[in-house]
């Protein structure tokens, strides 16, 4: 069994449970190229050939025919000769993609010629072969200005998936890669948060049981291996019971030990119960900070019943204690539903005078370009720009020059006291105090589009909506100072750009 809900990274399409037939099932390993969504200016953009369950359905790929189109320039036509049998478990083959300068949004169409190991007879797939779903060329924004950023700030993913999330729905892409991907999308650090109930799975056959510790250390010395920059953080989403014994998700990145979580792994059937509290993980984790996964996410039926699914609430946060949860991660890749709720439930605490941050990461399984998911398990699939990597990034001031996983830490316990972060899928705004007051400063570039709208948040605890004043710069810069609110009432920031992309700042609270 499991969750067609949170099914949302590259789409695993040979599991069967024990039926005949599938329409998902074919002969084929998924065949498929994936690429970052942006690249900063000059650097090269990495694209890679993706095939999973090449072990079971061995496979030659003879070529792919690129076609690279962008608005005001000609057409280009590129063919790579791979002329390889790929025959393991994984693939991730890089290819040598030239984009002959081309700014702005560049989309690529790709054809791959492939034929079975022992047969003669030659496919041509466009973009992929996954059954039922239409092609879908990439897309890429090369960048003409560097993204926005401060000096001595730091920007990452907070919630992605690698290849050690492997399970009957799905599975994410190696350290290796996402760290590529993240140097040419302009991230310092990206937070590796594998499924707690995957590591106790094998990675190349996820029905087969493993030592969940051996496979921790896997994710562990896969990281430690890779260059110090950007920062690939070893951390686990685990699955956990809230205070109504419902599973949440929490992501703890940076911890030395593994934390075991099966509740709503969909491997155990009914046997759906928490292994652990949010509060006893907690215990085990002391002082490293730890965020809701995606806290108010909408769920269906199946995950409330089944998987025994649910929200978190103002009671599993343990304000109580010296380290609370430090974040919630409600920006998840989108502004849909889920962001809406996790984002009014985060003003909720706000107003009652508790100071949490916002957090922002995309919860994707290797998804660099566009993820696929099952829609309806063993029957459908889809496919959204929504949710991919890097897209939405977490960005807070630097503790120390050095980055660390201990600084990176450190920095995020100062922001949840001091307010120095923000989270945005392309603009800067900050809020940070100044002598007696503070000062909230915007800027963007011609890639995300001039700052259309300012908007200043006010509160204090007791009440039940925020004050707002708004203002339309229409720049790509903005700046504006104020004195400090009275003890217990705080201000936070928010932006919007005239393309379309947002930030929002943590709330300052005033002491």
């Amino acid at each position: 069994m499991f969750s067609p809900i949170f099914a949302a990274g590259y789409a695993e399409t040979h599991y069967k449970f024990r039926l005949p037939w599938s329409p998902l099932h074919k002969p084929w390993p998924e065949i498929f190229l994936d690429a970052p969504s942006r690249v900063e200016p000059r650097m090269p953009w990495p694209v890679w050939l993706v095939l999973r369950d090449a072990n079971l359905f061995p496979v030659k790929i003879h070529e792919i025919e690129l076609t690279i189109s962008a608005e005001g320039w000609p057409l280009s036509i590129q063919t790579i000769g791979i002329d390889t049998l790929f025959a393991e478990p994984f693939h991730f083959f890089p290819l040598n993609v030239d984009l002959g300068g081309r700014k702005g949004n560049v989309k690529v169409l790709a054809k791959i010629k492939a034929s079975r190991a022992g047969s003669h007879i030659p496919r041509e797939f466009q973009e992929w072969n996954y059954p039922g779903l239409a092609p879908w060329p990439l897309q890429v924004l090369s960048q003409e200005h560097p993204t926005p950023k401060p000096a001595g700030w730091w920007a990452g993913e907070t919630h992605c998936h690698t290849w050690h999330s492997s399970d009957p729905v799905e599975f994410g892409a190696p350290p290796q890669v996402l760290q590529q991907s993240a140097k040419v999308l302009g991230l310092d650090y990206v937070f590796c948060t594998d499924h707690s109930y995957d590591f106790a799975f094998r990675t190349d056959d996820y029905r087969i049981p493993a030592n969940p510790q051996l496979r921790w250390q896997s994710l562990k010395t896969e990281c430690a291996e890779l260059a110090p920059y950007p920062l690939m953080v070893p951390g686990e989403e685990v699955s956990c019971g809230n205070s109504q014994g419902r599973n949440v998700h929490l992501l703890v990145p940076g911890f030395s030990d593994f934390i075991p979580g099966m509740g709503d792994s969909g491997r155990r059937w009914f046997r759906n119960h928490p292994t652990l509290s949010i509060a006893e993980v907690m215990e085990r984790i002391g002082d490293v900070p730890c965020f809701a996964a995606h806290p108010q996410y909408p769920m269906g039926l199946l995950e409330r019943m089944v998987f025994r699914r649910g929200p978190f609430s103002s009671a599993d946060l343990h304000f109580d204690r010296e380290h609370p949860i430090c974040g919630l991660e409600f920006w998840n890749g989108n502004r849909g539903d889920g962001f809406k709720a996790g984002r009014n439930f985060w003003i909720q605490q706000l107003l009652n005078g508790n100071s949490i941050l916002p957090l922002g990461g995309n919860d994707a399984h290797g998804d660099l370009n566009r993820f696929t998911g099952v829609k309806i398990p063993l029957w459908s699939l889809h496919s959204s720009r929504a949710r991919i990597f890097g897209k939405v990034r977490t960005v807070l001031k630097a503790d120390a020059p050095q980055l660390s996983v201990f600084n990176l830490h450190e920095s995020f316990r100062r922001a949840s006291r001091e307010a120095s972060l923000y989270v945005t899928d392309g603009p800067t705004i900050t809020l940070v105090a100044q002598g007696n007051g503070w000062i909230a400063r915007a800027f963007s570039s011609p890639d995300f589009g001039p700052i259309d709208q300012i908007t200043l948040f006010t509160g204090e605890a007791g009440d039940s909506i925020e004050t707002r004043r708004s203002f339309t710069p229409g720049s790509m810069e903005w700046e504006m100072c104020g004195t400090a609110g009275h003890k217990g009432s705080y201000i936070r920031v928010e932006c919007r750009s005239r393309l379309g992309y947002a930030a929002l700042t943590a709330a300052l609270f005033f002491a």
